[in-house]
């Protein structure tokens, strides 16, 4: 499984570089990780392009997405009832904990709507309300009110700062602590749906929710 190495941001608590009302990574030079599996080339050929870079201080995680598709979609505007898979989406799912089965999924629309969850499996997961998801602030470029389908090649970036606070017992992580997680893009409901990930998801048919193939974060 992969590994990919998260830098600590030196600078004050909740404070963080601004450009254009988002975490400014351009300004901290942070590569980004290119997402490459696409686990189902049979019945899911299409790749769209995506990546994602990382960053991390003492108040929050940083994730910034950077996708071009054919087509994009945003129907989902509340985070309370958003089917976030079916739009133009990006996902994050982090297991925090090595002794613990529980890992959170993040998954976001094209206009950062936001789904989260916790749980062990799929089938038992517990979603949480728009009271936590509003503290995880959200940025893309495409705005944050919903358009339907645009049906012509987009590029569209997804600034994402994920306070540790909404994590439940989880201290912010320290250098050389690691962490489970992987990144995807999905769309079910675009026009060509499709599942690409960051780790390889070795499974017949499409499934994100599975941790025993996520692969390593290194907060350095």
């Amino acid at each position: 499984m992969p590994a990919l190495f998260i830098a600590m941001l030196s600078m004050v608590m909740n404070v963080y570089p601004i450009s254009d009302g988002a975490f400014d990574f351009d300004s901290i030079q942070i590569p980004y990780t290119p997402l490459e599996s696409l686990n189902w080339p049979g019945a899911f050929p299409y790749k769209p392009e995506v990546s994602v870079r990382a960053a991390y201080s003492p108040h929050a995680l940083y994730l910034q997405f950077r996708v071009t598709e054919d087509a994009v979609l945003a129907t989902w505007q509340d985070d309370a009832t958003a089917r976030a898979w079916e739009d133009s989406c990006v996902e994050f799912f982090v297991q925090p904990f090595a002794d613990q089965p529980d890992y959170y999924n993040f998954e976001f629309t094209c206009i950062g709507t936001c789904l989260m969850g916790r749980g062990p499996g799929r089938a038992q997961r517990y979603r949480y309300p728009v009271e936590v998801t509003s503290l995880i602030e959200r940025h893309s470029t495409l705005g944050n009110k919903v358009f339907g389908l645009k049906q012509e090649r987009t590029e569209w970036v997804l600034s994402i700062v994920i306070p540790w606070s909404v994590f439940d017992h989880c201290n912010p992580p320290k250098p050389g602590s690691t962490m489970k997680a992987n990144f995807y893009k999905c769309g079910d409901n675009t026009p060509v749906p499709h599942f690409v990930s960051w780790s390889p998801v070795l499974t017949p048919k499409p499934d994100f929710h599975r941790p025993e193939y996520f692969g390593t974060l290194l907060f350095r």
